[in-house]
């Protein structure tokens, strides 16, 4: 079971920074961005910009919005912590199982609710904040004005 929190990525970054901001985005700012955007028409990550296929190879990729509702409404949660590491463990129908330690996110302000809630990112960018809650796992898709935010990733593998 992995218990590490990972790299924070900002969406459609496939390095981790230190700066999260809209200062350092590199798509743009909030009303000017400069792909994924009205004009491009792009709603699903290209796979050079998805952080997963960039650093751990051809396969893996971020899931998209319906995987991570899947997860959340078919599994088995379990909050738990493990090596000391609080998060929720889902166990699928199939008995495979993930943990998602509660890593927070970063923004401008630094960790944020770190040790307490998880965020994801999904793969699709949506007209306006689109964003699930279930079991303190948080996910969403990207919305411009929070494009820039560094969140966790759990990359899957297939299609």
């Amino acid at each position: 079971v992995s218990t590490d929190f990972g790299d924070y990525f900002v969406w459609g970054e496939v390095e981790p920074k230190k700066d999260y901001s809209w200062d350092t985005y590199k798509y743009g700012i909030e009303d000017n961005l400069t792909k994924y955007n009205r004009s491009d028409n792009k709603t699903v990550l290209d796979p050079e910009d998805d952080a997963a296929t960039v650093n751990w190879g051809n396969g893996w990729r971020m899931p998209t919005k319906i995987e991570l509702m899947e997860l959340a409404d078919n599994a088995t949660v379990v909050y738990t912590s493990y090596n000391n590491v609080d998060g929720v463990r889902f166990i699928g129908p199939n008995g495979n199982c993930i943990f998602v330690p509660f890593a927070g996110a970063r923004n401008e302000n630094g960790k944020w609710l770190r040790g307490e809630k998880n965020f994801l990112w999904s793969s699709v960018i949506a007209d306006n904040w689109e964003y699930w809650r279930s079991h303190s796992l948080e996910w969403g898709d990207v919305y411009d004005r929070e494009a820039y935010w560094g969140l966790s990733i759990r990359a899957v593998r297939g299609k």
